[in-house]
């Protein structure tokens, strides 16, 4: 897995490059989080085809429906791999979120630093 891990963050930095090449970092932390949540429930999307094919894949099977099943195999094999795009852009978008939130940070001026701490303590 580790070796899977490793070739997936150059592919993680390049969909993050691409990004913030067209949009730029995020703005506030309430951007932030729409655009990962607009990417989780994409992956989601492509999660729930998986599990419908599967159930389908498993149907076919149990009536020996060959060229079915060949079929079933083939979609889920195409709708894995766009999950596993959807997963990097999950990843990518992550990360920007965590770029964004420092840049936002730095950028708060000191009575919001402070009222900041008071909200949520000194940790915050």
């Amino acid at each position: 897995m580790d070796a899977i891990k490793n070739k997936l963050y150059p592919v993680i930095d390049a969909e993050l490059k691409t990004a913030n090449e067209r949009f730029g970092l995020n703005h506030s932390d309430h951007e932030s989080f729409a655009v990962i949540r607009e990417e989780i429930d994409e992956a989601h999307e492509d999660l729930e085809q998986i599990e419908h094919l599967s159930a389908q894949l498993w149907k076919a099977t149990k009536t020996n429906a060959g060229a079915r099943v060949g079929y079933l195999y083939e979609r889920i094999f195409e709708t894995a791999v766009d999950m596993a795009v959807e997963a990097v852009q999950v990843a990518a978008m992550a990360r920007k979120g965590i770029i964004s939130n420092i840049e936002i940070t730095r950028k708060r001026t000191k009575p919001e630093h402070e009222a900041e701490e008071a909200a949520y303590g000194a940790d915050a």
